[in-house]
C-alpha cells in the first residue's frame, strides 16, 4: 500500500477523534444529577440533541468545504473547534456549559472524522480503498469504547466532575500537535483524481434544501436514509439512557463503563468485516437482520437484570450495528448516479445523525409517561419494524454488476 506512514499517522488521529467523544459515553447521567442536579429528562438528553444538530450540519456541508478548503486545514480547524470542549467541561458551572461543550463537539467530530476518512481514501488510491476505511471506523470506534471505560474509571477513582474531562485536554492538545507538525498535505493530482466527478458538477455546490428532501423520492436511498436515521436513534439511546438503566439496577461507575465499552468496541471490530459481506451477499441481507437484531437485542435489555447479560447484549448490539453501519454508506452510493454520489452520501450523513436528534427527543418523550424499560421495549419495536420495512421496500440488486441501482 502507497502513502504507508500518513494513512497510520491519520489512522492514529482518527482513534483520537473517537476517544474524545468516548469520554462522554459513561458518565453524563451521573454528572447531570450529582453535580447540576438535572432531573428533567429533556433538559438532560440535551446534551445529544446539541451534539446531533452540530455534527448533521457540518457533515452536509463538510463536503462542500473539502472542494474549496484543503483537507489539513479542515482537519485542523476541526481540532481547533475541539479546544474549547475541554475547558468548558472543565469549568462548568452549570448544566448550559455542558450544552455548549457538545455544540462545539459536535462539529469537531463531523469535520475531524470526515477528514481523517477522505485523506487515507486518497492517499490509498482505489484498490486500497475499503481497507482504509474499515481501518478508520475500527480505530474509531475502538478508542471510543476504551475511552469510555476509562472515563468511568477516572470517575469512580475520584469524581465524576471534572476529573475524567482532564482526559478530553489531553487528546486535543496531542491531536493538535500531530495534525499540525506531521501530516501532510493531499497534493492536488492526488485530490483530483478522486473528486474529479464532483468538480464538473454544479449541482453539488448549488445543492440546498431541495438535496435533502429529494432523496426520498428515490425508493431504495428512502429505506436506508430512515434505517441510518433510526440506528443513530438507538446510538443516542444507547448513550444518554442505557447509563440511567444501569444506574438504576445498582451498577457502579466501573461496571457501567465496562458495558458501554463493549457495544462501540464490537461494533469497531465487525465493521472490519461487514463492508465486505454486503460486497459478497449483498446489502439487503445485512442491512434487514442488522436491524432485527438491534431490535431484538433492545427488548431484551429492557428486562436484563446481571451484569453479565447487559455486558452480552451490549457486544451483540454492537454486531447489529456494525452489519448495517458501513452497508447503508455503500447502499446509498450504489443507488446513486456518479455525478450524485457525494451530494447523497452527505445529504445520508445529514438525516443519520438527525438520529442523534429523533432518539434524544424521542427518548425523553416518551420518559416523561413510561419509565425506562418501557422506553426502552417502545425504541426495540421501531427498531425492528425498520428492519421490516427495509425487507418490503428495498429492492434487492446484483453487486457485481451494478454502476448505480436504480430506486
Amino acid at each position: 500500500m502507497q502513502n504507508k506512514s500518513q494513512i497510520a499517522l491519520l489512522t492514529l488521529i482518527n482513534a483520537l477523534v473517537g476517544s474524545l467523544l468516548g469520554i462522554e459515553r459513561s458518565i453524563m447521567p451521573m454528572l447531570a444529577e450529582q453535580q447540576f442536579g438535572i432531573k428533567n429528562n429533556m433538559l438532560l438528553l440535551a446534551f445529544i440533541m446539541a451534539f446531533g444538530v452540530s455534527k448533521m450540519t457540518v457533515n452536509y456541508w463538510g463536503g462542500k468545504w473539502a472542494m474549496k478548503v484543503s483537507r489539513k486545514k479542515l482537519l485542523l480547524i476541526g481540532w481547533y473547534l475541539a479546544i474549547p470542549v475541554p475547558f468548558l467541561l472543565i469549568f462548568a458551572q452549570s448544566w448550559w456549559w455542558i450544552l455548549l461543550a457538545n455544540v462545539f463537539l459536535g462539529l469537531q467530530q463531523g469535520l475531524a472524522w470526515s477528514m481523517t476518512l477522505l485523506m487515507k481514501i486518497e492517499l490509498a488510491g482505489e484498490k486500497n480503498r475499503g481497507l482504509v476505511a474499515g481501518l478508520n471506523e475500527f480505530a474509531g470506534y475502538t478508542a471510543l469504547a476504551l475511552s469510555a471505560y476509562l472515563s468511568a474509571l477516572i470517575a469512580k477513582e475520584y469524581n465524576v466532575f471534572p476529573y475524567p474531562f482532564f482526559l478530553a485536554g489531553a487528546i486535543v492538545a496531542v491531536a493538535l500537535l500531530l495534525s499540525t507538525l506531521w501530516v501532510k498535505e493531499i497534493s492536488k493530482s492526488q485530490e483530483k483524481s478522486q473528486t474529479i466527478d464532483l468538480q464538473n458538477n454544479k449541482t453539488y455546490f448549488a445543492c440546498s434544501v431541495n438535496c435533502i428532501i429529494e432523496i426520498f423520492q428515490q425508493k431504495n436511498q428512502r429505506a436506508v436514509v430512515i434505517a441510518g436515521l433510526v440506528n443513530n436513534l438507538n446510538d443516542a439511546l444507547a448513550w444518554g439512557v442505557f447509563p440511567v438503566l444501569l444506574i438504576s439496577k445498582g451498577f457502579d461507575l466501573e461496571q457501567i463503563g465496562l458495558i458501554a465499552a463493549v457495544y462501540p468496541l464490537t461494533w469497531g471490530i465487525f465493521q472490519l468485516f461487514t463492508g465486505k459481506w454486503s460486497d459478497s451477499y449483498g446489502r439487503k441481507p445485512l442491512m434487514v437482520w442488522g436491524m432485527a437484531l438491534q431490535g431484538i437485542v433492545l427488548l431484551l435489555f429492557a428486562w436484563a437484570n446481571t451484569f453479565i447479560s447487559f455486558a452480552f447484549l451490549s457486544a451483540v448490539l454492537g454486531l447489529g450495528t456494525a452489519m448495517v453501519y458501513p452497508v447503508f454508506v455503500a447502499a446509498i452510493a450504489d443507488n446513486a448516479l456518479p455525478s450524485q454520489k457525494a451530494i447523497q452520501l452527505g445529504v445520508y450523513r445529514f438525516w443519520r445523525d438527525g438520529g442523534f436528534v429523533v432518539g434524544a427527543l424521542l427518548s425523553a418523550l416518551l420518559l416523561i409517561k413510561f419509565e425506562v424499560g418501557i422506553t426502552i421495549t417502545i425504541i426495540g419495536l421501531l427498531t425492528s419494524l425498520t428492519g421490516v420495512y427495509i425487507q418490503w421496500n428495498f429492492k434487492s440488486y446484483s453487486i457485481k454488476n451494478v454502476k448505480y441501482a436504480t430506486s
